[in-house]
């Protein structure tokens, strides 16, 4: 029974949610600095390559802004950060979620859980999952962000949404996302995504609204 009501209850609140967000109008919000001026160079880490979506991806995933890069450790280690950004205008459309997207582009999904990430001032909320197509094993790590707040499931983005239009006028909100390759340790490469995720993390921030 308890059971039951929990779900009649998240039924609810998702409903809720669906029909304030389709009728409800915010001012969109413009990034503090466009993600192109995102810098090749961080920390140990140098950009070696930026990637543009085909006209097709960019007519589904319908960000205001976006960058897909990819940088190397000295060590020769890689990492590649996604980023989309979607302001809450008209045109832009939702953020999705990798749980949709990746097996859709024929990955499947190994495992998840959540990875809590002790920065320098606060601990960051963020989801590691490991996602296999063919021989090739990724881990990807990832967090969306609304008003500041890090969010790892689907569900408490919709309602950070809400809340944060309630209380802002706004609904700008963020995907971001670290890969990768995992050819063999999970450890391993969940220490090179973490190194990655901590050294990007704070000028990150300086671009994204809160």
């Amino acid at each position: 029974m308890k059971t039951y009501l929990r779900y009649l209850a998240i039924v609810a609140v998702m409903a809720f949610a669906g029909v304030y967000m389709a009728t409800h109008h915010d001012q969109p919000s413009p990034l503090a600095k466009p993600l192109a001026e995102f810098p090749t160079q961080v920390g140990d880490w140098t950009m070696i390559q930026n990637s543009r979506f085909d006209p097709d991806t960019l007519r589904i995933l319908r960000p205001t802004d976006y960058m897909a890069k990819r940088y190397q450790r000295k060590d020769g280690a890689v990492a590649d950060l996604y980023v989309g950004y979607h302001d809450g205008a008209s045109k832009a459309g939702p953020l999705h979620s990798p749980r949709n997207c990746l097996p859709g582009s024929g990955w499947y999904e190994v495992s998840t859980e959540p990875s809590p990430v002790n920065l320098a001032s606060r601990t960051l909320d963020t989801v590691t999952a490991v996602y296999q197509n063919g021989a090739d094993t990724e881990l990807f790590m990832y967090w969306f962000e609304v008003g500041g707040v890090a969010i790892t499931n689907e569900y408490a983005l919709k309602i950070q949404e809400v809340l944060h239009s309630i209380r802002s006028g706004r609904r700008a909100a963020s995907f971001i996302r670290i890969s990768v390759p995992m050819p063999g340790d999970k450890a391993k490469a969940s220490e090179l995504a973490e190194d990655f995720l901590k050294t990007v993390q704070p000028v990150l921030a300086q671009f994204l609204q809160s």
